[in-house]
């Protein structure tokens, strides 16, 4: 029975490990896009170029131009990138195609 249960929690441990390196990997990926966040708002600002809003009125985010949905190739392009707040970026979806960016 002891040999039993040693061999279930090794599983166990192994299952773990796997989805604790897939979580690591997934977030590597994620850290590369954040050094492109933060250029976008050092490059056009802390506000929302749909409504105005600043930080202290809401959530500002990085939002794709071109969906990366339909546009994965474009997903860290610094031209393809704005800053919106949090109800424009929802508001805009990801099937619009909208850029805020000033001409």
């Amino acid at each position: 029975m002891k040999v039993q249960l040693k061999k279930d929690v090794g599983c166990i441990l192994d299952e773990l490990i796997e989805r604790f390196a897939d979580q690591i990997e997934a977030n590597k990926n994620r850290r590369v896009s954040m050094s492109y966040d933060a250029k976008i708002f050092a490059k056009y600002g802390n506000r929302c170029m749909c409504c105005g809003a600043g930080p202290e009125e809401g959530r500002l985010e990085v939002d794709h131009i071109y969906p990366r949905s339909t546009h994965p190739h474009l997903e860290n392009d610094p031209d393809n990138l704005q800053i919106l707040c949090r109800k424009c970026n929802v508001g805009k979806g990801n099937k619009m195609i909208i850029d805020y960016r000033p001409k």
